[in-house]
């Protein structure tokens, strides 16, 4: 038995990937009305959770659910973001990692209900860019729609590991 064929047999391959909004241009604190905003903890708050969850696969940050650190980090698998996973921790880290994407879902939830003014303010400014370029005007809602999901996602994805007997073309 091969090495290869051994780690087939005791673990499973682990991903996780994310996108969050990174940067502040405006005050959040400050709306258009005088009113007061949401604060930047709102606006940091998906991303901190990402990256507690990256740093959870590397055995830097304890788990959200169970508070346990993996001892050491999983290994990496390759420079893609895969890390192997051993059977004897899957259910914790699958866990974990589910917990994180709720936390991270919620505060995503949380950011839109606090600040549907900053969204909208950028849903506007695509609009127009858009209509700028084809020389009609697109619809905010569709420029909404083309703004959101790729500001914050949360993807956790698990695949085998190849046999030794496996053949990739």
């Amino acid at each position: 038995m091969t090495a290869l064929t051994a780690l087939y047999n005791k673990a499973t391959l682990v991903s996780l990937e994310g996108t969050a909004r990174r940067s502040i241009k405006s005050d959040p604190l400050q709306r258009a009305d005088g009113g007061i905003g949401c604060g930047h903890a709102v606006l940091r708050e998906p991303l901190r959770i990402l990256s507690q969850a990256r740093n959870y696969l590397r055995g830097r940050a304890i788990g959200i659910g169970d508070g346990k650190r993996i001892p050491d980090g999983l290994t990496p698998w390759d420079s893609k973001g895969w890390y192997i996973l051993p059977n004897i921790i899957h259910k914790q880290v699958s866990e974990n990692l589910c917990q994180f994407e709720s936390a991270f879902n919620d505060a995503v939830a949380k950011l839109l209900e606090e600040s549907p003014e900053e969204v909208a303010v950028k849903a506007r400014a695509v609009a127009a860019s858009l209509s700028n370029r084809e020389g009609k005007p697109v619809a905010v809602n569709y420029a909404l729609s083309l703004l959101s999901p790729p500001l914050y996602t949360f993807t956790i994805s698990f695949a085998t590991i190849p046999d030794q007997y496996e053949v990739t073309l």
